[in-house]
């Protein structure tokens, strides 16, 4: 009689006498069904040994049968469990005896089958969850540490895009505001703040620049001195800048070409027309627009 309420667990088999199905972990195996019936027979009758006619008396009710028919039951079975009959695992060969099962068998208490209705019992059906959340884990992790990489890449392109750009505002500012700067040099009484504002961060803001440019058109006016209007910027490197939120400082090494006229129109020598020198201006971004806060410079 066969039982319907267990399981028979070894190695990494399972057989299924109910539904007469032999498992290999998760996956069915095929086997023939006299072959699956003396592996049922082999187990159950576990540690005796069985002979051939003891064999044939159970499977085959006593009937005729080919007299080699156990013999390719058990080299199909050992086929399909990949046991080796030299050295077995499973099945052992009794030299005039018969054939013997010696492998630990747990029986196991048939439950309810698995949810998706398969024929994989319950404690099998559980492993193949935990199998499956295992890859699920394992994939999750992939995407997560994919994605954190490619954020971060985009962060980072980002950023140095923005870095980019907004340096070279910094840059232009820079320039701009000492471009005007000598602009109100040469003509020392057309400096106001309005104008000054647009390069420059005007004075209830903070700004220090334009108190500067104010002394120095001043003095300028005083001394009825004035540029010449051929006074350019012949060379303007930038140093080094450090830009942290909306403040950046900016070293320059600068080269002007600034020939100073007095009143009476006397030239100064040729060799003090052109002046170099390093500078550092702070700059500071005020409704989207990078002004000069403050600078040192020998002029």
């Amino acid at each position: 009689m066969i039982d319907s309420k267990h399981l028979y667990k070894f190695a990494e088999f399972t057989l299924n006498p109910a539904k007469r199905k032999l498992f290999y972990k998760d996956s069915e195996v095929v086997l023939g069904d006299k072959d699956f019936d003396v592996l049922l027979h082999l187990i159950e009758n576990r540690p005796q040994i069985q002979s051939p006619d003891e064999i044939i008396e159970t499977v085959w009710n006593g009937t005729n049968v080919e007299n080699n028919a156990v013999e390719k039951a058990i080299s199909s079975i050992r086929n399909v469990l990949k046991d080796d009959f030299r050295n077995p695992r499973f099945v052992k060969t009794v030299r005039g005896k018969g054939y013997l099962f010696i492998d630990d068998v747990n029986k196991v208490a048939l439950n309810n089958l698995s949810e998706n209705g398969s024929q994989v019992t319950k404690d099998i059906y559980k492993k193949s969850r935990e199998k499956k959340f295992q890859k699920y884990v394992v994939r999750g992790s992939i995407l997560a540490l994919v994605f954190i990489v490619l954020f971060g890449l985009i962060y980072y392109l980002s950023s140095s895009f923005n870095y980019n750009v907004e340096s070279e505002k910094v840059k232009k500012a820079v320039k701009d505001s000492q471009l005007v700067k000598f602009d109100f040099y040469k003509n020392p009484k057309s400096f106001s703040r309005e104008k000054a504002n647009r390069y420059f961060l005007p004075i209830e803001r903070g700004g220090k620049a334009i108190l500067k440019l104010e002394n120095k058109t001043n003095k300028l006016i005083g001394k009825k001195w004035k540029y010449a209007s051929d006074t350019n910027l012949e060379r303007f490197d930038i140093l080094s800048i450090k830009m942290q939120g909306n403040v950046a400082e900016v070293a320059t090494e600068e080269s002007w070409y600034s020939p100073v006229l007095y009143e009476n129109n006397n030239p100064v020598p040729e060799k003090e027309k052109r002046t170099q020198w390093k500078a550092v201006y702070m700059v500071r971004k005020v409704e989207g627009e990078w002004l000069v806060e403050d600078y040192s410079t020998p002029y």
